[in-house]
């Protein structure tokens, strides 16, 4: 069976909720819900359907990523995408961009996964308020008001998730916690 996937750090506890009030106060005000299929998150790979055994693709995964340490991630402040998408912004973090060149080799040498990328992924972390279903108009006035505004936020990435898609929404499926 084919499934639809991604693999994140997921925002959780308070920060997490505060990101996802932002978010459904900005989907609300500019008429875009597309974001609010998922949790509030960094995308460290990008969707891609997966062919294979699905518990035997995350066990390899969580084996060869088994030394992961816990470290900290700051998010800063709002940017845009022009002309779909407006976000929060992650802070330069060379941990971060480790873990995912990390996963990225992993998962592209899986046999059975299919990347859905017509070009290279090119790592931006950020955590994503509005995208997709966000019209020219909206996203002119949207980014009007957050390129203004300023947002400080930490957090202790502690577990990556893989998402999976139900044709609605994403939903967790599996989480790895790196070591503390």
């Amino acid at each position: 069976m084919k499934r639809f996937c991604f693999i994140g750090i997921l925002i959780e506890d308070e920060l997490g909720q505060q990101i996802d009030l932002i978010r459904k106060r900005a989907s609300t005000e500019y008429h875009s819900f597309k974001s609010l299929n998922s949790p509030p998150h960094i995308t460290l790979i990008p969707p891609f359907h997966i062919e294979s055994d699905i518990e035997v693709f995350w066990l390899e995964l969580s084996e060869r990523l088994a030394s992961e340490k816990v470290f900290e991630i700051r998010l800063l402040n709002f940017g845009s995408f022009r002309p779909r998408t407006i976000f929060i912004g992650v802070e330069n973090n060379k941990r971060l961009d480790e873990l995912q060149k990390r996963l990225s080799e992993l998962v592209s040498g899986e046999v059975g996964v299919k990347r859905q990328l017509k070009k290279q992924f090119l790592f931006k972390p950020h955590l994503t308020l509005l995208n997709r279903d966000l019209t020219l108009e909206n996203f002119n006035k949207a980014w009007e008001k957050y390129k203004k505004t300023s947002f400080q936020g930490r957090f202790k990435c502690c577990k990556i998730s893989l998402l999976e898609h139900d044709e609605k929404q994403w939903n967790v499926l599996k989480e790895l916690y790196l070591v503390d």
